[in-house]
């Protein structure tokens, strides 16, 4: 799952002499639509699991109603923005909106 992917975003970018760089969201997507429901893992320990699988950099992103309405254009503008991305890994299960 996530943990694997992870590992293979940090073994490519070592391989090709760039940074890793893992973006997640806290909190995740399915609780801010579905009141009630649970994160698997939340905000302190999240990150600690991810650092322990050493990529460069870890962003929390804040995972808002307001955040959900941007465009997937518009989310992957400001993500270019902020870094200069060489590659993009991504999950089976993965979709922008």
């Amino acid at each position: 799952g996530h943990q694997w992917l992870i590992r293979q975003v940090v073994i490519r970018a070592r391989s090709v002499d760039c940074d890793s760089v893992v973006l997640t969201f806290d909190p995740a997507p399915h609780v801010v639509f579905r009141p009630g429901a649970r994160q698997l893992t939340e905000g302190a320990e999240k990150a600690r699991l991810i650092d322990a699988l050493d990529p460069t950099v870890l962003v929390v992103t804040p995972f808002t109603r307001e955040f959900s309405v941007r465009t997937a254009s518009q989310f992957m503008q400001d993500v270019l923005a902020q870094m200069n991305l060489a590659e993009l890994g991504v999950g089976a299960d993965f979709r922008f909106g």
